[in-house]
């Protein structure tokens, strides 16, 4: 087997880690974007309002521990992967009460390819070889398996804000799909923090410039599009202006001259 084709699971809120050397191992990603609409009369197209992109992935492997030292380290790791699907619980006034749900982050290929995933499974399969014709090997009176065929489906958790903001990519620096800069090699320098689930990553993007700032009249004055506009005249008040002859009130009320 490829040293490559690896699978590392690790369970965030246990602190465990199981890692499999596949004979097989297939990666599917699926984005859903998701909108609701609603018929209003006399409009022939509906009305639709945007919720959000859901992120999905599967992986679909086979182990296989052909001799009996393999074959007992396999189990060994079906069992730590199935025991780790189960919350982490603490002891409150003699009872037990969940401390951290099951949550992961998934390394596949060495991180040749891929980012790391992070989430939660939503469908664990476990298909054991005995099950497709493959016997059991027997070794001191128990059985070991000799292949597992498992396939698990992630509901991805984004750490860092998945959009466009600016020229910022959702992956910036720290890689969308794949791991890296991504694909151009483009990133950002400004750091946007994470808005859920823990901390470690973040989107990267250029600052936004600082717009001028537009001069405010007081209440008491009259609006001047000159000021507005950012001229060099100014507006007076009322009281100013009556000591200003007929002319010169127009000029300053309008600044026309």
């Amino acid at each position: 087997m490829s040293k490559i084709a690896t699978i590392k699971i690790n369970a965030l809120h246990l602190g465990k880690s199981v890692t499999f050397e596949c004979a097989q191992l297939a990666i599917k990603q699926d984005f859903a974007p998701t909108w609701s609409s609603e018929d209003a009369y006399g409009k022939m197209d509906p009305i639709a309002t945007y919720a959000n992109t859901k992120r999905t992935v599967s992986f679909d492997l086979t182990v296989l521990g052909k001799q009996p030292a393999t074959a007992a380290s396999l189990q060994s790791k079906i069992d730590t992967l199935v025991k780790i699907q189960y919350p982490k619980y603490s002891s409150s006034n003699g009872g037990q009460v969940i401390s951290a749900p099951p949550i992961f982050s998934v390394n596949v290929l060495n991180n040749a390819i891929y980012s790391v995933f992070k989430g939660y499974f939503t469908t664990f399969n476990l298909n054991p070889g005995s099950n497709g014709g493959v016997p059991p090997l027997s070794i001191d009176g128990r059985f070991f398996e000799r292949k597992y065929e498992i396939s698990l489906g992630m509901q991805v958790l984004h750490s860092y804000i998945p959009g466009w903001i600016g020229d910022g990519d959702p992956g910036g620096s720290e890689g969308f799909l794949f791991e890296g800069s991504g694909v151009d090699g483009s990133g950002g320098v400004e750091t946007i923090p994470n808005s859920d689930y823990g901390g470690g990553g973040g989107q990267t993007t250029e600052p936004t410039p600082a717009l001028p700032r537009m001069p405010i009249p007081s209440p008491e004055d009259n609006f001047n599009p000159v000021v507005a506009g950012g001229g060099a005249s100014s507006a007076r008040t009322t009281e100013d202006r009556e000591d200003l002859s007929p002319d010169q009130q127009e000029q300053a009320r309008t600044g026309v001259a």
